[in-house]
């Protein structure tokens, strides 16, 4: 599987935030939302926070957390706060855990397709990457 990794500059303290292995899981035919996944590399010597994300193909976004009780019912809640990344970490967002809910689908979504996602930092600039679409995996 191909890596497409994009980099940014951080506005306030020289560093490098790397985002990779990013992909959008192809939605039930009728699904008005989508989850993207991906992993965030924060090279810097300071923290930073996800704040949020914006894609081509959505009319709104929100980072999610999923969580599965102990009864087994399994909830999903915003993470208003926004994520934080640790410096000098690898942040995962993948399925069962943080991830990027995209509402509002302007289009339909096919396995091979690319989203244009763009993630924005409380400190550095935003980030501009493309998930691609995949099935989920069984």
């Amino acid at each position: 599987m191909a890596t497409l990794a994009i980099h940014a500059v951080g506005l306030v303290q020289a560093c490098e935030l790397v985002a990779g292995d990013a992909m959008v899981v192809v939605p039930f035919p009728a699904a008005r939302s989508a989850a993207a996944y991906l992993t965030i590399t924060n090279a810097c010597d300071a923290d930073d926070r996800l704040l949020g994300a914006s894609a081509d193909i959505a009319r709104h976004t929100m980072l999610h957390s999923q969580q599965t009780g102990t009864d087994g019912v399994v909830t999903m809640r915003p993470i208003e706060e926004g994520l934080g990344l640790p410096s000098t970490t690898r942040t995962v967002l993948e399925p069962g855990g943080n991830h990027v809910m995209l509402f509002g689908l302007t289009g339909p979504l096919n396995s091979g397709d690319l989203v244009r996602l763009e993630l924005h930092f409380e400190n550095s600039g935003p980030l501009v990457l493309m998930a691609s679409v995949r099935l989920a995996a069984p």
